[in-house]
């Protein structure tokens, strides 16, 4: 006679995670690298410098080769000379760049300046680790789930000696098991993409409450539950550990813990447990698809700091800006080399800024009368001239002094040549901006 009693809530999947996600919740912090670069702009060009502090470094090695660390070598090929090395274990490197900045960190990143005769505009770009393909996450976190839901398919169907329970849980592992592991494996994906520029010390709180919410609603754990989990840290060297799993599986399969060994076997001892498990998925493939499910940062996060010094406040940013030491900084964290791209969005640093020609403006307007901006919309509109309107229109300036009536001069130019759209829409914005500033 099967040992299966009525239940409204059936066998839960959520238990394997439920029992991962606490062991992971109480594993010791990894080694992780800082990195602190420093910027400044120079005649058009991009000073970096960058510091990198590694915890990942050996110590004490002769060997000069060995002391060619990844983080050693990978600096050295970015900025194509060797790195320095302190008495502090800290790598320095550093460099000038008109454009493209180099990929010391992981990813991409980009100056741009816009010219005119009035000054410039520059543009700074650039992301560091993570992915920005969010479909092909999306999919990988689905992949992974169905995967996970297979094995436990087929340890069912192996170890489990109540054809009314193993069919009982393959039904529910079909129709609520996959989207429930997948909407916990999106829910911690999602939280991490939305914190990918932020400080990240309240994330994993945020994430594990959002992930219990879920799983208490659905009756995978309970509240008094949390005890038992918080101990499964020691599950490598505690016999209670196992004791602990059967208790929980005889109350989701809604059964006696005593019968337990009835319905599964393979939960007589731990060894025997864990080989049934072994003999479905290995350690590695379970791992590989854990990771995959609910891309946890498992190495620790990276520290960055990235500080970049302007002439003058940015138009547009989103850092900090200090004004007392006139430059922008950006804290937060990135995954390691070793997740570089995992499931989150890659850390994002953008700053506009404008830089008015002085001594240009001072010599035909007797002072800068178009910056911020006005400065940013005029730079734009000469940067899309044609050639030949580029030259008329830098003539026409050219001849201008501070006496001149500036609306009047503006207003009656003309370019003399058949332009793509009407005079009036095409010498729009150089009237408005500069009669507007001069009054």
């Amino acid at each position: 006679m099967s040992v299966l009693k009525q239940h409204p809530d059936g066998p839960r999947l959520g238990l394997w995670f439920v029992l991962s996600l606490a062991i992971l919740a109480n594993s010791t912090g990894c080694p992780k690298t800082s990195y602190d670069v420093e910027m400044s702009t120079r005649h058009g060009k991009v000073e970096r410098k960058i510091v990198v502090s590694d915890e990942r470094q050996p110590q004490g090695v002769d060997d000069a080769a060995k002391q060619a660390t990844i983080e050693e070598l990978l600096l050295s090929e970015a900025y194509g000379t060797p790195v320095e090395r302190d008495n502090n274990r800290l790598l320095i490197a550093g460099g000038t760049f008109t454009s493209q900045l180099p990929n010391d960190i992981g990813g991409s990143g980009m100056v741009h300046v816009y010219r005119s005769s009035l000054g410039t505009l520059h543009v700074y770009l650039e992301r560091f680790r993570g992915s920005d393909d969010l479909a092909s996450q999306v999919d990988e976190i689905t992949r992974a789930s169905n995967e996970l839901v297979d094995h436990a398919h087929e340890w069912v169907g192996r170890e489990c000696k109540d054809p009314q329970i193993a069919a009982r849980i393959h039904d529910y592992l079909e129709s609520n098991g996959k989207q429930d592991l997948r909407n916990l494996g999106l829910f911690v994906w999602g939280i991490q993409v939305a914190s990918s520029n932020l400080t990240q010390e309240n994330l994993f709180d945020d994430m594990l409450s959002r992930v219990m919410q879920y799983a208490l609603e659905r009756n995978y754990v309970e509240l008094d539950d949390v005890p038992d989990l918080m101990r499964l840290d020691q599950l490598d060297n505690d016999a209670s550990g196992l004791a602990i799993v059967r208790r929980f599986s005889a109350r989701y399969l809604a059964i006696n813990v005593d019968d337990i060994e009835q319905v599964f076997p393979a939960m007589k001892s731990r060894p025997t447990f864990e080989s049934s498990i072994r003999e479905v998925i290995s350690d590695e493939q379970f791992a590989s698809l854990f990771h995959s499910v609910f891309r946890l940062r498992i190495f620790g996060n990276d520290d960055i700091t990235v500080r970049f010094s302007l002439p003058q406040e940015p138009l547009w940013t989103n850092g900090k800006w200090v004004d007392e030491e006139k430059r922008l900084e950006w804290k937060g964290s990135i995954p390691p080399r070793e997740d570089a791209k995992l499931g989150v969005l890659p850390t994002q640093c953008f700053a506009v800024w404008c830089e008015p020609d002085v001594d240009f403006q001072q010599a035909h307007f007797g002072r800068v009368i178009v910056d911020g901006e006005e400065l940013a919309e005029y730079v734009l509109w000469e940067a899309a001239l044609t050639d030949n309107e580029s030259q008329e229109w830098n003539t026409f300036t050219e001849t201008l002094t501070p006496e001149d009536d500036l609306s009047e001069s503006v207003g009656e130019f003309a370019f003399s040549t058949t332009p793509e759209m009407p005079q009036v829409q095409l010498m729009d914005t150089p009237r408005r901006v500069l009669t507007s500033a001069h009054d």
